[in-house]
Parts: structure tokens; sequence; C-alpha cells
């Protein structure tokens, strides 16, 4: 479960919930903490600042990540360092192909994250592949 709070709370909310979910709680993970101690196998917690303007929508007046969101966020987090590479590439091509991907939203996120040329590459690979 990731929960992504403004940075000024987020170690107060990691603090909150570290008495419940110790060992299985982590706030910012690095790719070495993330590959060495989150066991992908089991449910865990992990707390993170927001990024500012990051696109979000509302699910029952509760702010959920937006596809496009996911699909930058996967590409740069170390928490997420399994599904980068090739990983990501299938998984931006599947979306589009699958769902309704706002590439303007998609694009502007990546260049909040310095994802921007990553995705250009990406995209051009699967418009040149269809």
């Amino acid at each position: 479960m990731y929960i992504e709070t403004n940075r000024e709370v987020t170690e107060s909310v990691f603090n909150m919930l570290l008495p419940k979910y110790q060992g299985r709680i982590f706030i910012s993970p690095t790719k070495e903490i993330a590959t060495t101690y989150i066991d992908l196998g089991k449910e865990n917690i992990i707390v993170k600042p927001l990024v500012t303007e990051a696109p979000l929508a509302l699910d029952d007046k509760v702010p959920v990540p937006t596809l496009e969101k996911l699909l930058v966020d996967t590409r740069v987090d170390d928490d997420f360092y399994y599904l980068q590479g090739y990983e990501n590439l299938e998984m931006l091509r599947t979306a589009i192909s699958h769902y309704d991907v706002n590439k303007n939203r998609l694009l502007r996120y990546a260049d909040r994250r310095n994802a921007k040329d990553s995705i250009i590459k990406d995209l051009e690979t699967i418009q040149d592949n269809d």
C-alpha cells in the first residue's frame, strides 16, 4: 500500500503508523532499502511525499492517482525498481492500447519527474511498432 501525503506531514504519518505496522512500513525507501528489506510477497506500507502537481482523480472524495501518474512513478521511483526497464515499456504499451491515456497529462507529469525524454522515446517505439 502506498500512502503519499504532503511533504510536511510525511514523517508524522509514518510515525503514527509505525507502532501498528513495524517491520512492514517504510518511509521513502531507496532502491537499496527496497531490494534488501521489502518482501514483495508480503503486505507492506510505503509512505512518501506526494510530488507537487501530481495528476490525481477523486474517487468518493478520496484523491487517487491517475493512470498517467502511475505510469511515470513506476518508471522513476526506487520502490518500483522491479517494474522498470522493459516491464515499464510494456505497461505503457498496454495502458495506451486499453485505456484513454491523456498524453499531455502524462508528458507534463513526466517532465516534473525528469522522465519526459524516456517517455517520449517509448511512445515513439510503441507508435513505430503498431
